[in-house]
């Protein structure tokens, strides 16, 4: 499932707040009978005792101040045996589990307190929620069978937004329902891309392993294939500097005449690409550039992503030695100069035809 959707995209420009985004977009299609329907049915998977639930509010306070609940269901009659806690990145506060368990423990119903999360996060949440619980004096009995867990009339629980949502995508496809599915494809969009940008923990196998080296490695091998194409008089290396940004580093220089850049950029390597090498094309203003690598776009995996510039992965062999690696490097680039190098001729914006340019600088992007 993508997550290029509108939702999605706002997300990413409010940091934790997308977690707040998404509770309201979940109250909100749960609106629809429905949606609220499926989503019992699934509570009702863990907690198989939980009340009927007629209304769902957010962000509520409690009078014992116990801290702001995301999202609660109550009954008919307004006795409130649902608290679902929304976690992206945001950590665990010190009312969660416990302070929320007993004040759902007083009510003396059935009751539930789930934990959704995406799919990355589930697994070590668990534990954590578990060992705090028993600190707090809500000491909870595990069936075995998935991360469910009792204390009395209290169900404790962890589910993923991927679960959530494929059960509430399954309200029949007739054309009243076709508002809201569309809405709870907005909603899995953002779920989808915080479970792949979200914070992944430092195991151990990468705090001891060779992170650091292949890191360096990359570095080294940049250096090496930009040396080797100016050695063939196929890039101008002259008045550029190496650059940083966020989640980026790399060298500038030009290729065929057109402003390039070799960079290993994490952010296009964790969502398009199994690579951490990009060469980001410019200008993308020019149609003809973009015409000129329009064989990397139709390719079959394509090899053209129009994403900031003109955005071409880098091959890296699997297990490959450091000689392989520079190889499909140098090919890749080689590819590029290629197809751009029919433009030399033409009058294309920031070519240049030697190696005397004047220093250019780039905001980092």
């Amino acid at each position: 499932m993508s997550d290029s959707t509108l939702l999605a995209h706002l997300s990413g420009r409010l940091g934790h707040g997308s977690e707040n985004l998404a509770t309201e977009a979940l109250e909100y299609v749960l609106r629809n009978p429905l949606v609220s329907d499926a989503f019992q049915r699934h509570l009702r998977a863990l907690a198989p005792s939980l009340p009927s639930l007629a209304r769902y509010r957010i962000q509520v306070g409690d009078d014992g101040d116990a801290g702001i609940r995301d999202l609660v269901g109550a009954t008919s009659d307004g006795v409130t045996p649902l608290v679902v806690e929304v976690k992206f990145d945001a950590p665990l506060t010190s009312n969660q589990p416990g302070a929320y368990m007993r004040a759902l423990a007083a009510l003396e119903v059935p009751a539930l307190l789930v934990f959704l999360v995406p799919t990355s996060r589930a697994a070590q949440l668990w534990p954590r929620l578990l060992r705090r619980s028993d600190e707090a004096g809500m000491a909870t009995t595990s069936s075995g069978d998935g991360m469910v867990a009792t204390s009395g009339s209290v169900t404790l629980a962890v589910t993923t937004w991927a679960a959530v949502l494929d059960d509430l995508s399954g309200i029949p496809l007739g054309e009243a329902n076709q508002q809201v599915l569309a809405e709870i494809t907005q909603l899995r969009g953002l779920c989808a891309r915080e479970d792949r940008e979200g914070f992944m923990p430092f195991g151990a196998p990468f705090l001891e392993g060779d992170t650091g080296r292949h890191l360096l490695a990359l570095d080294g091998l940049l250096i090496d294939a930009i040396e080797v194409l100016r050695g063939e008089h196929l890039v101008v290396t002259r008045g550029f500097k190496w650059s940083a940004g966020q989640g980026w580093f790399g060298k500038y220089f030009k290729l065929a005449g057109v402003e390039s850049l070799l960079h290993a950029n994490f952010s296009r390597w964790a969502s398009l690409a199994d690579t951490p090498l990009w060469v980001r094309i410019y200008p993308k203003s020019d149609p003809r550039v973009s015409e000129a690598l329009e064989p990397l776009r139709t390719s079959e995996p394509r090899r053209l992503f129009d994403d900031d510039g003109l955005q071409i992965p880098v091959p890296l062999p699997a297990d490959g030695d450091r000689e392989a690696c520079l190889a499909s490097i140098v090919s890749t680039l080689k590819d590029v100069h290629s197809l751009l190098a029919e433009l030399e001729s033409q009058d294309v914006v920031g070519l240049v035809q030697d190696d005397s340019t004047d220093e250019i600088t780039y905001e980092p992007g």
